[in-house]
């Protein structure tokens, strides 16, 4: 649906934002802040619905290896000097344990 002006735009509640993301996804992480600021901005005027989804699930998951922390931090640094996202030390204690990365888990946690 196309809205051609501000006012139809504003009266038509119709239209819909789903952000599909996965808990353990440092993109959707870093992604935050946008998808809040979105968010605000619009929504008086558009629904929201966040879905939880998951790249780590049924026969994806599996151990974290220390590999697997290097490659995230790598890509980490990037999402962080990109989006301006902060890693926490929370997290930075998970990349220490060799847990299991399953994204449904913490679906099931939302």
């Amino acid at each position: 649906m196309q809205c051609n002006s501000e006012d139809e735009f504003k009266k038509n509640k119709a239209m819909k934002i789903i952000h599909i993301m996965d808990p353990l996804c440092g993109w959707c992480y870093g992604n935050t802040e946008n998808t809040v600021k979105l968010y605000q901005k619009y929504k008086d005027r558009l629904d929201f619905e966040i879905i939880p989804a998951g790249m780590w699930t049924g026969s994806n998951v599996r151990k974290q290896s220390p590999q697997m922390v290097n490659f995230f931090l790598k890509h980490d640094a990037v999402v962080a000097a990109r989006t301006g996202a902060a890693f926490g030390k929370e997290y930075a204690a998970l990349l220490e344990q060799e847990i299991d990365l399953d994204s449904e888990v913490l679906i099931e946690l939302h």
